[in-house]
């Protein structure tokens, strides 16, 4: 934990100087104790006339307002504004309250209030925060939290009190809930990319930039079950709905794979030595850009088409000489030059994805760039299972 102190120096015009070092060192006339986990970058003065308040930017996800006045009377540092101090990561809104829980890579974990604008609640921890998730109200009361790490633990925090910011949003002050760790368990070695409950909110799932979904029994306490492995770093998961007959988890790679998981039994004793689920029934799907092809496509049948133009042309000209009269100019069009087949890299990055009806799930490709524009990267599928 880092205190900051901050610290007001003498006017360098009366410095005096004794040595014939460029370096001077300046003694601090007062000192001020701001707080914990403090570290300022920067300051401005407030605009007003004779005024000792300044504003300070704190790296940690703060702007302070500060009376540097030392006098009896000087106030205590003020904290005006907290928010994230990198950037945001995992997202998710509260299914029975009016709470809102994010995190980020600034090692923080924060919820909010989005009725008053408040918020309520924030952790620190040892590494930034990836992915994030409100647990069902069949798990949790609705104050439970799943949030994943870079370095690939899951903690499972419980918010204080929920019931009581569900009442009056209106009289909801800054601190007033609690972040409070109820598990924590490592199930992969690279950061935790997803998490996500299944329909009968009774397994949690688990994905991570180490190429291997993980499975735990919810409850009271959260069990292993085992794991899968995935041709490339999982991107997102998704739980098929209650109208399909079978429970299955779709799990979305950053390669362009996709695979169809059939959900394991959580009462099922795991009898060999390690937690690798061998015997799970999986269906892959590997995804490519064809926008490049049909684009050559198209451009192929316009060409095919301009050909058969051209000797309609030929043969209006070779009967118009036969009737000895002047042939009418017709502008010639510019042939149009087939592009290179082109597959963006990596191959179709997927975004998310989602099941519709039995039998059916969609896709949605990441933006692609100009070059892929250009080229052709995809931006939507429909599939059939």
């Amino acid at each position: 934990v880092r205190d900051e102190m901050l610290s007001v120096c003498c006017v360098i015009n009366s410095a005096d100087s004794h040595g014939e070092g460029s370096c001077f060192e300046l003694e601090p006339m007062n000192e001020l104790v701001i707080g914990h986990n403090i570290s300022l970058s920067s300051m401005v003065r407030s605009g007003q006339t004779d005024s000792f308040v300044w504003y300070a930017q704190d790296t940690m996800g703060a702007i302070w307002k500060l009376d540097l006045s030392f006098t009896h009377t000087t106030p205590d540092p003020e904290c005006l504004f907290q928010f994230h101090s990198g950037a945001i990561q995992g997202m998710d809104v509260s299914r029975s309250s009016h709470l809102l829980a994010t995190t980020a890579l600034g090692r923080s974990v924060k919820v909010y209030d989005f009725l008053s604008n408040k918020q309520l609640a924030s952790g620190r921890f040892n590494q930034g925060g990836t992915a994030l998730c409100w647990a069902p109200a069949l798990v949790s009361s609705g104050g439970l939290l799943v949030v994943g790490f870079e370095d690939g633990v899951v903690r499972l925090l419980d918010v204080f009190d929920p019931q009581r910011l569900q009442t009056i949003p209106e009289r909801s002050r800054r601190g007033r809930a609690e972040l409070r760790l109820r598990q924590a368990f490592k199930p992969h070695s690279a950061s935790v990319s997803a998490v996500a409950y299944d329909r009968n909110a009774r397994i949690l799932a688990t994905a991570s930039a180490d190429c291997s979904v993980f499975f735990f029994s919810a409850g009271e306490k959260y069990r292993p079950i085992g794991f899968v492995s995935v041709p490339g770093p999982v991107r997102a998961l998704e739980w098929s709905p209650h109208f399909h007959s079978a429970s299955c988890l779709l799990v979305l790679c950053q390669t362009g794979h996709v695979l169809e998981v059939q959900s394991p039994d959580p009462e099922q004793p795991q009898q060999t030595q390690t937690f690798e689920l061998s015997t799970l029934q999986t269906r892959a799907f590997f995804f490519k850009s064809i926008k490049s092809r049909i684009k050559v496509s198209a451009i192929t049948r316009r060409q095919v088409l301009r050909e058969k133009k051209r000797r309609e042309r030929e043969e209006q000209l070779k009967q118009t000489k036969d009737l000895a009269l002047e042939p009418e100019e017709q502008p010639e069009e510019e042939e149009e030059e087939l592009p290179s087949i082109y597959l963006p890299s990596p191959p179709s990055p997927l975004c998310c994805g989602f099941y519709s009806q039995p039998g059916h799930f969609w896709l949605a490709m990441v933006k692609p760039t100009p070059e892929e524009q250009m080229g052709g990267a995809d931006l939507c599928w429909r599939l059939l299972l």
